[in-house]
C-alpha cells in the first residue's frame, strides 16, 4: 500500500474518530451514563475496523449466497426479540440488546454488489431478479416496523443500481411507477407514520402532542444561535424537553450547546469523509465489485445524515433515523465502523498483485 493510499485512507479513519469524539462530548455534556457505553462501542467498534481492513475484500464475492442467507436469518430473528414502542427491531444476546438492521447492511453491500457483477441489471429480466431479493429485505423491515431504514436500504440500493449500469429508461419508467403507487404505498403504513407526514406538512397541527418533536427539535437548533450556549448548557436537552436527545435528535443538541458555527464544523467533517470516500472509489473503479460496495457505504452514510440533520431542522418527515458515528447506539456504532473497514479493505490491492 503505497504512501497515497495509507494518505487517502488514513484521512477517511480520521475523519469517523473526529465525528465519534463529537458524538461523546454531546452526550458527556447531557449524561454521563450515556458516555461511557458509547465509549466502548467506539473502542470495540474500531478494533473490528482495524481486523476488516486486514480481510482480503475479493473473497467476499465467493459468498454471496452466505451473505444473503445470513441476512434474512438476522432480520427475521428481531421478530423473536423484545417489542420496544410496538417495533420488533431488537435481539438480545448474553444481556446485550443488538440491532440487526444495522449489522445487516455491510451484508446487504456486499452481497448486492456481487450479485450486480454476476447479473448487471442491463434487462427487465436481471433487473426483476435484483428487485425480488431487494424487496424480500425491504418487507422484513418494513414489517418490524422500521420505516426510517427502510429507506436508507432503499438509497444503498437505488444507488448501486444506477452505479452497475441500469439504464435510464428503467430509471425513468421507475420514477414514474413510483408515483403512481404512493397513494398505495400510503395506505400500508402504521397509523403513526401516517401521522408524521402530517406533522411534517405542519407540525402545529397538534403542538403537544405528534407535532411535539419536530418543534422541540427546531426549537433547540435555533437556540443555539451561532456560537450555542456552550458545553452542558443546553437548556432543551438537559431540561429533556428535547426527546430523543441522545440518539435521533443529537444533532439538534450539538446544535444548541455549539451554536451554527458548531454545526457547520460537524457538517464540514461529513463533508470531507464524503469526498474521500468518493475520491477513493473513484480511484480503484476499475475494479467493479469495489466501486459498487463503495458507491453503497457512500449512499448508506450520505441518507442517513441528510434525512438525521433534515430532520432536525424540519425540512424533512421525522423517521428515526440516528447520525452516523455521532447518535447513541452501539448497534449503529459498530456496523458502521464494520463497514468503513471492509471499504478500506477495498482500497487494497488483492494479495498476490
Amino acid at each position: 500500500m503505497g504512501q497515497r493510499s495509507f494518505y487517502l485512507e488514513g484521512l477517511i479513519a480520521i475523519s469517523a474518530v473526529i465525528l465519534i469524539s463529537f458524538g461523546l462530548i454531546t452526550l458527556l455534556s447531557i449524561d454521563t451514563n450515556l458516555f461511557y457505553p458509547q465509549l466502548l462501542s467506539a473502542v470495540v467498534g474500531f478494533i473490528l475496523f482495524l481486523l476488516f481492513t486486514r480481510i482480503d475484500f475479493a473473497l467476499y464475492q465467493y459468498f454471496k449466497s452466505w451473505l444473503l442467507g445470513g441476512s434474512i436469518i438476522l432480520l427475521l430473528l428481531s421478530f423473536l426479540g423484545p417489542v420496544v414502542r410496538g417495533s420488533t427491531r431488537w435481539i438480545e444476546i448474553f444481556g446485550l440488546r443488538m440491532q440487526p438492521t444495522e449489522f445487516v447492511k455491510p451484508l446487504f453491500l456486499l452481497y448486492t454488489a456481487s450479485f450486480l457483477i454476476q447479473y448487471p441489471p442491463t434487462s427487465i429480466k436481471r433487473v426483476g431478479i435484483h428487485f425480488g431479493l431487494f424487496t424480500l429485505i425491504f418487507l422484513i423491515i418494513f414489517r418490524q416496523p422500521d420505516l426510517g431504514s427502510a429507506i436508507v436500504y432503499s438509497c444503498m440500493w437505488v444507488g448501486m443500481m444506477v452505479m452497475a449500469g441500469l439504464p435510464l429508461r428503467y430509471i425513468v419508467g421507475a420514477s414514474i411507477l413510483f408515483g403512481g403507487l404512493l397513494p398505495v404505498f400510503h395506505g400500508f403504513l402504521k397509523d403513526y407514520q401516517r401521522q408524521r407526514i402530517a406533522i411534517f406538512l405542519n407540525p402545529f397541527i397538534d403542538p403537544r402532542g405528534a407535532g411535539y418533536n419536530a418543534l422541540q427539535s427546531m426549537i433547540s437548533v435555533g437556540s443555539g444561535q451561532l456560537f450555542g450556549r456552550g458545553f452542558g448548557r443546553g437548556t432543551q436537552s438537559l431540561l429533556r424537553f428535547l426527546p430523543e436527545r441522545h440518539t435521533d435528535f443529537i444533532f439538534a443538541t450539538f446544535t444548541e450547546e455549539f451554536g451554527f458555527v458548531g454545526s457547520l464544523v460537524l457538517l464540514l467533517v461529513f463533508f470531507i469523509l464524503f469526498w474521500r470516500i468518493l475520491k477513493a472509489v473513484n480511484r480503484r473503479s476499475v475494479d467493479q465489485f469495489a466501486f459498487l460496495y463503495g458507491a453503497g457505504y457512500f449512499m448508506q452514510l450520505f441518507a442517513h445524515v441528510v434525512i438525521n440533520v433534515g430532520m432536525n431542522i424540519g425540512v424533512v418527515p421525522i423517521t428515526g433515523i440516528t447520525l452516523p458515528f455521532v447518535s447513541y447506539g452501539g448497534s449503529s456504532l459498530i456496523a458502521t465502523w464494520i463497514g468503513l473497514g471492509i471499504f478500506v479493505a477495498s482500497l487494497q490491492k488483492p494479495r498476490g498483485e
